[in-house]
């Protein structure tokens, strides 16, 4: 699994959306990234195999 870096510290916000877009290539994997800071751990799993995405807090 590779490391994608996507956290920016200098952005503070109260109420934002983010629409992110993913194309699964191959069909026969999965990706994952994970964040955690002080108080929160949070898990993007993506799946091609099973063709969804799951967001965990």
């Amino acid at each position: 699994m590779c490391c994608n870096p996507i956290v920016n510290d200098s952005i503070i916000t109260k109420d934002m959306a983010l629409r992110v877009r993913l194309k699964g290539v191959t069909g026969k994997s999965r990706q994952g990234w994970r964040f955690m800071d002080k108080n929160n751990y949070y898990v993007v799993r993506a799946n091609t195999l099973e063709d969804n995405v799951v967001c965990t807090k």
